[in-house]
């Protein structure tokens, strides 16, 4: 009898190690509604932001927050793809960085010319972000495209939306 309870507790013990090793190091892609949940914030200076008055354009959002090691690294690549390409509107939106004024000395810190909006746990569950830095794509109609969740490189986020814009083309 104590040896199956052992072996119950055992049992219980590794399928809980799996599952948080499986949710941890193999996140899964936000599960999103065909057309891209409401996201109106302000940005760092106060200034509101709405996701439907980009409607016409093609929207990458980022999901990141200043003390994630793999969201910073990627920044640099988000600046120069925003540069590059003037059409395309990139947001980020940061997610659990600290006060506003925090938030706003990382942003000059790491050089972020796009808009970077201050979300909230509202935000976190309406865009099913589980892991950070997540990525997603909408298309000018306001339909999500596709996600990436881990870090790209300027490269990376370039052949995703390019993908994404294929096969939107496509429908």
């Amino acid at each position: 009898m104590v040896r199956a309870v052992k072996d119950y507790a055992f049992l219980a013990l590794a399928i809980f190690a799996g599952w948080y090793a499986m949710t941890t190091f193999f996140p899964g892609k936000p599960d999103l509604p065909d057309q891209a949940p409401s996201l109106a914030l302000e940005d760092l200076e106060g200034l509101p932001h709405d996701l439907a008055e980009l409607r016409g354009r093609p929207v990458v959002i980022n999901f990141w927050a200043t003390w994630c090691p793999p969201c910073v690294q990627e920044i640099p690549g988000f600046a120069a793809f925003s540069r590059s390409h003037p059409d395309i509107a990139v947001l980020g939106v940061a997610l659990e960085s600290g006060t506003t004024a925090e938030l706003r000395a990382a942003a000059s810190k790491l050089g972020i010319p796009y808009p970077v909006l201050v979300g909230d746990r509202a935000t976190k569950s309406a865009w099913d972000i589980g892991t950070l830095p997540t990525t997603v794509f909408i298309g000018p109609d306001g339909r999500v495209l596709g996600s990436v969740v881990g870090g790209m490189s300027q490269e990376r986020l370039a052949a995703e939306l390019e993908k994404v814009l294929a096969a939107d083309d496509a429908d």
